[in-house]
Parts: structure tokens; C-alpha cells; sequence
């Protein structure tokens, strides 16, 4: 008799402290939820990607549907697409297989090539348009883009400023043995031979 209360006790302290089905339910809906909403950031990160890859699409397409034509002379004239688009499109199929590898730095890849982009070098679109002040010109849609870029991928800039920031620490510390060298070779040195080591070396 004892033991059948014992082993009551026993399951009802169980029943108590475990999840019912409602709150385990409840516990895994929440677990997709966080997976779904982590997925769809990951996603939204792809946009200024998606919209620099459709204007490449858009180019080539535009060229290749422009029919041949014939010149004065009688010769066939093929509209080809241009080389800073070409080079464009090679870089983002760089980047596309980064994501398909699910590797973190084709955010950094993007920016790269959006700042080159920047440049007369590569383009993502057969117009463009600047803007600037005297020598200094941006390409507006290569701007755009890397600023929504950097918007939705704000690690893409921190990791950029901590990599400023390091080189910069690591500098100066470089410094301190050189300096440390420096004065323990001179220490022993009186002023009349240090003069006479800075005519010899000045």
C-alpha cells in the first residue's frame, strides 16, 4: 500500500513538472516560427544582391534581342555586351556561389564589388547615371545599392571598422619594440657621441 502511494505521489509530481501536449505544441510552433522569421531575414539581406543581378539579366537581354544590322558597306553589325557588364555579371556569380555554399562573407564579396562598381570598371546596367562635384562622380545606382546593402548587412561595415581598428592597434605595437631597441642600444651613449652619430647619419 505504501508503495502504490508512493508511486501515485511520485506520478503525479511528474505530471506536474512536464509540459502538457498543448504547451509542448505550443513550445515547437514557436521553434518554427524563429527558424521561419531568421530564414526570411536571411533573405530580405538578399535584396540589393537580387536587384543588381536582375539589372545584369535586364542588359544582356536588351543587347542580345537587338537585331543585326547592315551598315553602309554591307557588313554585319552584332551588338555585343560590354565588357564592364560582363565583368560585373562574372563577379556575381562569384557571390552566387558563396550563398549556395552558405558562406557568411558573400556579404563582403557584394560590397567589395559595389564599391568597384563605383568606377567606370564594371557596371550592372547599360545606362548610367552620376552625379558629383568636379572630379569626383558616383554612379547613383551603385551608391544606392551599397547603401541598402550596408543597411540590411550592418556587420558588413563593423567588420570593416574592426579591421581598421586592429591594423591600427598593431601598428603601435610594432612600434614598442622598435623603440624599447632603440633606447637600450643608445642608453650607454653620452651626448657628445649621440651628435656625433647624428652628423655622421644626417
Amino acid at each position: 500500500f505504501k508503495n502504490y502511494i508512493y508511486h501515485s505521489r511520485h506520478t503525479q509530481w511528474l505530471k506536474n513538472h512536464s509540459y502538457p501536449s498543448g504547451q509542448r505544441r505550443f513550445l515547437a510552433q514557436r521553434g518554427n516560427t524563429l527558424k521561419k522569421n531568421m530564414k526570411r531575414q536571411e533573405f530580405i539581406k538578399l535584396i540589393p544582391f537580387g536587384i543588381a543581378t536582375l539589372l545584369v539579366v535586364i542588359s544582356i537581354i536588351q543587347v542580345l534581342m537587338i537585331p543585326n544590322t547592315i551598315n553602309d558597306k554591307g557588313e554585319t553589325v552584332r551588338y555585343v555586351v560590354s565588357d564592364a557588364i560582363l565583368y560585373a555579371s562574372f563577379g556575381l556569380i562569384i557571390v552566387l556561389i558563396f550563398i549556395i555554399q552558405k558562406k557568411n562573407y558573400w556579404k563582403h564579396a557584394f560590397g567589395i564589388l559595389l564599391l568597384v562598381e563605383l568606377t567606370p570598371l564594371i557596371q550592372f546596367y547599360s545606362q548610367t547615371f552620376f552625379f558629383g562635384i568636379g572630379i569626383i562622380q558616383f554612379e547613383i545606382t551603385a551608391l544606392g545599392l551599397l547603401i541598402f546593402h550596408l543597411a540590411l548587412n550592418k556587420e558588413v561595415l563593423r567588420d570593416t571598422l574592426d579591421f581598421i581598428n586592429t591594423s591600427e592597434t598593431e601598428k603601435e605595437e610594432n612600434k614598442e619594440p622598435q623603440i624599447e631597441s632603440f633606447q637600450r642600444k643608445f642608453a650607454s651613449k653620452d651626448k657628445n657621441e649621440l651628435e656625433r652619430i647624428v652628423d655622421e647619419n644626417f
